[in-house]
């Protein structure tokens, strides 16, 4: 409850780094099938947590590919993937019931869209402080209102293609921007947590 009451990303960074921690536990033990298998349900809970933290398997795929060869790396990567979903399956099964879409979250339009907004840091906030809901036109939240959650991430999806198609460097620039903000501090941080947290940001900021 604390690692959540303080900032999602205390819980995100925890899974990140204990995944990393599986990968060279792996390797340092003579890459056993057991520790891969056990890799592999560390890699399916990483998942379910924020799945951009995928980026973990980035040093295995590196260390696999000297320590192996392609082959065995792609095979590696199969069986851990195969784990990964095979532990997820619960969660993308009630996923697909419950809103009719196959995925770890059912809003990943809308959380696309919203992180290549311009005048924004892709987070909730435009630079403005806005909520970047501020980006929809007053037709567009009509028509949101009436669609199904799955009507909604195809709208959200189809306005990202739109500026991807667009803007491929826009694309580009804020998936780094928000890679920075992930370990480093943002601009409009705190302001999820009511008018006095981002009070606050200056002090720790100082502490780090």
């Amino acid at each position: 409850y604390s690692l959540r009451a303080v900032h999602p990303f205390a819980l995100d960074l925890f899974v990140l780094v204990w995944s990393i921690l599986l990968v060279f536990r792996y390797f340092d033990r003579g890459e056993r099938g057991r520790d891969l298998a056990f890799l592999g349900l560390g890699i399916g809970l990483t998942l379910l947590t924020r799945t951009v933290l995928i980026v973990s398997l980035v040093p295995f795929a590196i260390l696999s590919l000297r320590s192996a060869g392609l082959g065995r790396t792609l095979a590696r990567l199969a069986l851990l993937f195969s784990i990964a979903w095979a532990l997820s399956a619960p969660w993308l099964i009630r996923n697909y019931r419950a809103d009719g879409i196959l995925g770890y979250t059912a809003t990943a339009g809308e959380i696309l869209w919203k992180g290549v907004l311009p005048d924004s840091e892709g987070s909730n906030f435009l630079k403005d402080g806005r909520s970047y809901t501020a980006a929809l036109s007053e037709a567009d939240r009509r028509v949101l209102s009436t669609m199904s959650v799955r009507e909604q991430n195809r709208f959200f999806l189809s306005r990202y293609r739109e500026i991807a198609r667009a803007e491929p460097g826009r694309v580009a620039s804020m998936f780094l921007l928000k890679l920075k903000n992930f370990f480093w501090f943002r601009a409009l941080i705190g302001n999820d947590y009511g008018p006095h947290a981002p009070r606050l940001v200056p002090l720790h900021q100082r502490a780090s």
